[in-house]
């Protein structure tokens, strides 16, 4: 997964990161007073492989594809870190819920086949094609969030450990 840069805006933040000519920006926002977290997400294909140029394609969601209710804080906790390091932090434990959003894409670049039973999207740019299925995601799990060196971290239970995770994901300020 690429690091990804956050920017602030009216939510509680947004992160944001390039790969190939794709940016995927996650926009988190307080619900439930403050006890919850929405998650939605957005994604845009640009003309050049670096993301620059003309925005070609954009993706958008039906609605946030995460709710994150947060269930506790565990203070003690044990972090294995994507380069192996384990590290000591304080994890928020969420039971993160997907309710299925399902994302549409438009934009000059991008055509829709259904193979399948399932979309498949095609972005055709001067260098490349790119060809996606995007799953559906739906059901609940726990995994918690983890803030270090002014980075989040996604983290999911070793097992059935209830201090023990390891990261799942890893997002940067930019």
């Amino acid at each position: 997964m690429p690091a990804i840069a956050v920017r602030t805006s009216s939510s509680v933040k947004t992160y944001q990161g390039c790969q190939n000519h794709e940016i995927d920006t996650t926009t988190i926002t307080a619900t439930s007073a403050g006890s919850a977290l929405s998650m939605s997400q957005k994604i845009e294909y640009y003309e050049n492989a670096n993301c620059t140029g003309a925005i070609v394609a954009t993706g958008t969601y039906t609605s946030p594809v995460v709710v994150a209710q947060h269930i506790r804080t565990e203070a003690n906790a044990t972090v294995k870190m994507l380069t192996g390091e384990t590290v000591a932090s304080s994890v928020d434990l969420v039971n993160a819920t997907a309710n299925g959003a399902v994302i549409n894409f438009v934009g000059s670049a991008v055509s829709s086949s259904v193979v399948n039973g399932k979309t498949t999207w095609k972005f055709v740019f001067k260098d490349t094609t790119i060809t996606q299925t995007i799953e559906i995601s739906s059901g609940s799990a726990q995994g918690g969030f983890m803030l270090r060196n002014g980075e989040l971290f996604f983290v999911q239970a070793i097992g059935s450990s209830t201090t023990a995770f390891a990261v799942d994901s890893r997002y940067v300020r930019g």
